[in-house]
């Protein structure tokens, strides 16, 4: 009899549901905030339209004209440029610093505190800062180099070909170096400290023992670090617009176009003097493509790190 019996039914958790409800509205707002206008920006980069004008089928010749467009290319090798020039130099002073601070016993967390604020400081404040340090007239930098001898006349750092992106890179690397610093202070921690117990006992230096263990522990790390600084460098915007603002509110792409960034390019073809809805599309989506190759490549390079 006892095996005939039929089991009762589980009865339902009421609590269930309520993790389906709390994703409710972010799902809402990802669809109507994230997915939809992507989806759109893809379909309009198919037609010429101005935004007000009717839609003209143009097929794929927006983006013949991104890979033909001298702009374009130029955009992208500054892009290119401030990036590589920028990115490995953040990278060097961050994992410097953490190998500085891992060391450190007081007063540690408020020189990370110290260093990591520019990582969340607002691209205005950024843009504001810096535009105010290298000012033509009264900028701190011109006055500390008057000061010590160096220069003898004040340099119109943004106005200028040669140092504006100069500029643009020292903001970037001001703004990264404290994010990175505190993602190798992850990976130094994570080291096992019988290894630079067993350096010591071998009689390694502090020097020996950043280069032979240190480093090569925090590869994974590096990896990462490069991969998502080129990937946001390709996206930067806000801060070389901000920066040129102030002084040359009407140049786009700053003196010469020397500053001029994929985005920026995008931005002003879409919403600023071009307004051409369906070219701006087709640039941000080559950028798109871009980035989702250097992401796979990226992917790719860490799941070979990690089989090793």
């Amino acid at each position: 009899m006892e095996q005939n019996r039929v089991p009762k039914p589980r009865k339902k958790d009421p609590l269930a549901k309520w993790p389906y409800i709390f994703m409710v509205p972010f799902l809402i707002s990802f669809f109507i905030l994230k997915l939809y206008p992507t989806l759109y920006s893809l379909y309009i980069s198919f037609f010429n339209w101005d935004g007000f004008s009717p839609k003209i089928f143009s097929g794929g010749k927006n983006y013949i004209k991104v890979i033909s467009d001298p702009n374009f290319r130029l955009a992208l090798w500054n892009t290119i440029r401030i990036v590589l020039t920028s990115v490995p130099i953040a990278i060097v002073i961050g994992v410097c610093m953490a190998a500085f601070l891992s060391s450190v016993t007081r007063g540690r967390r408020f020189f990370e505190t110290i260093n990591f604020l520019p990582y969340i400081t607002t691209p205005a404040a950024i843009g504001f800062i810096f535009a105010v340090l290298f000012d033509r007239n009264n900028g701190y930098i011109n006055i500390l180099l008057r000061g010590l001898g160096i220069i003898h006349e004040n340099i119109f750092w943004i106005g200028d070909k040669k140092y504006a992106p100069f500029v643009v890179s020292l903001m970037i690397i001001w703004k990264n170096f404290g994010y990175y610093m505190l993602l190798y202070l992850a990976g130094i921690s994570s080291i096992p400290q019988d290894m630079f117990d067993a350096a010591k006992i071998d009689g390694s230096n502090a020097v020996n023992t950043f280069f032979k263990i240190t480093l090569p522990q925090l590869t994974p790390v590096t990896l990462f670090v490069v991969i998502t600084g080129l990937i946001g460098g390709l996206q930067l915007f806000d801060e070389p617009v901000l920066l040129f603002k102030r002084e040359m509110a009407n140049i786009i792409g700053g003196p010469g176009k020397t500053s001029l960034t994929v985005n920026w390019l995008m931005y002003d073809n879409a919403f600023g003097t071009q307004t051409q809805w369906g070219y701006g599309s087709a640039i941000s989506f080559a950028l798109f493509i871009l980035i989702g190759v250097l992401s796979l490549l990226g992917m790719k390079l860490m799941a070979e790190e990690d089989d090793i």
